[in-house]
């Protein structure tokens, strides 16, 4: 996809050198940001010392502020990252790294107070001219249903610093709900519609310090339930393969790549994160530092990290658009442990890796651990790890992924492998017709 400029800018001087990079932060991202520091001979660290592989980086511990500037000096750290972590927590790191002399793999903190208030972000890209999920900002129930009234029935009501506008609490499908709901009413509250047939699309886009801005290609997320994405695919089913869909294709990164452009980002990495309406009209509902929990799709899809590409944008290269047309299909699905499986077994999740693994074509499957955070989900899951599965077309993509799911072991672990494969089966997945509400049918 190209740049915003057709001609990239060239830097005038040579690139400065990344020397040293403290992870803020641990989890799977911290464990592919190292992958792509190792690539490039960056040497990394975190607050116990240096990180030497992807297991001590996934174990990092997290650093806050005030410790910040102490340990880069302490491990000889020019540079810090905090993957994983959102934007509130993410712009504070940022200020303090500033402050103290240290580049940040990240947006500016400015940039980053933005995209952790809602409210904020949406009206400043509207602002520029891009498409945005409808709000009504609410501050009590008399708003709430003249919010409504707009709207339209269902809506959900977001009230969190930080969070997306389609992600957070149950829709309100009827005028009872508002009694109910008011009390929840805080002063950066706005209501949204529910949309529950949308489709989920992101984006992550690469913004060098020269002013070039990248959008690589695009996720859908759509195969998700309250607890999280079940299922990733890169290119997105929602924009293939009609002609149409590739003008959509081209104006979903086009306004990306204008998000970016607005928010100010440069030497960074972040993703901006869409849903499609039952219109096909794309609509921007939050964006979020680095390439997000999805990336490793991209990664097998590409052969690159984006984290890669962040760091090379850090430290001052220019950044080139990936092909126009990318070949190959990656679909990615996340193995939870089941609740009840929880109750009965007493080891950590992380510890839960597969006991039995299949023979698969080199290059073709990925399996990322999702970290011992392992914090349940909104239906008291607990992710154990993502395997993607990359195709030259789509078929050849979920029938491997389907083979892998039905061959591997996770012991006597009792996880979503069977609620997986009856999507990757279903008629709807299959021709590329599915929605968010998608796995609430299916279950």
């Amino acid at each position: 996809m190209p740049p915003t400029d057709s001609t990239p800018q060239r830097p005038p001087s040579k690139r400065p050198a990344l020397e040293g990079l403290l992870l803020a932060s641990g989890g799977p991202q911290a464990a592919a940001l190292f992958r792509a520091a190792a690539a490039l001979g960056v040497r990394v660290a975190s607050a116990s010392g240096p990180v030497d592989d992807e297991s001590s980086a996934m174990a990092a511990t997290a650093v806050e502020s005030p410790d910040l500037v102490e340990l880069a000096a302490r491990h000889g750290c020019a540079a810090v990252a905090a993957p994983g972590r959102g934007a509130r927590e993410s712009a504070i790191l940022a200020r303090t790294a500033r402050e103290g002399g240290l580049r940040f793999v990240g947006p500016t903190p400015e940039a980053l107070d933005e995209m952790a208030d809602l409210p904020r972000l949406l009206e400043r890209i509207a602002s520029a001219g891009v498409r945005v999920v409808p709000h009504e900002r609410v501050t009590d129930a008399s708003s709430l249903r003249d919010a409504a009234e707009r709207l339209g029935w269902p809506l959900k009501l977001v009230h969190e610093v930080g969070a997306s506008a389609l992600d957070e609490g149950a829709p309100m499908a009827e005028a009872s709900s508002i009694a109910s709901a008011a009390h929840a009413i805080g002063s950066t509250a706005i209501a949204v519609p529910s949309w529950p047939r949308a489709r989920r699309l992101e984006v992550t886009t690469v913004a060098d310090a020269h002013g070039n801005v990248v959008g690589l290609p695009e996720r859908e997320t759509s195969g998700r339930t309250e607890g999280g994405v079940l299922l990733t695919e890169t290119p997105a089913p929602a924009l293939c393969p009609q002609p149409q869909r590739a003008l959509l294709r081209g104006s979903l990164a086009d306004a990306a790549c204008r998000v970016t452009s607005e928010l100010g980002i440069r030497g960074a990495i972040a993703t901006v994160e869409f849903v499609l309406d039952d219109r096909s009209n794309a609509h921007v509902a939050a964006v979020r530092p680095g390439p997000g929990e999805t990336a490793l799709a991209t990664e097998l899809l590409l052969g690159i990290s984006p984290w890669e590409l962040a760091l090379r944008a850090t430290r001052g290269e220019v950044v080139d658009a990936p092909p126009r047309v990318v070949s190959g299909h990656v679909v990615m699905a996340t193995v939870w442990l089941a609740p009840r499986a929880e109750q009965e077994q007493g080891d950590p999740p992380a510890s839960r890796m597969p006991t039995r693994w299949p023979r698969v074509p080199p290059g073709k499957v990925r399996v990322e651990p999702c970290g011992e955070v392992g914090a349940a989900t909104a239906d008291g899951r607990r992710p154990l790890v993502r395997i993607a599965a990359r195709g030259q077309v789509r078929h050849q993509a979920w029938l491997l992924l389907d083979r892998v799911l039905a061959e591997v072991s996770f012991g006597d672990s009792v996880t979503n492998v069977a609620e997986l494969r009856r999507a990757l089966g279903h008629e709807a997945f299959r021709a590329g017709r599915y929605d968010v509400g998608f796995f609430e049918r299916l279950r």
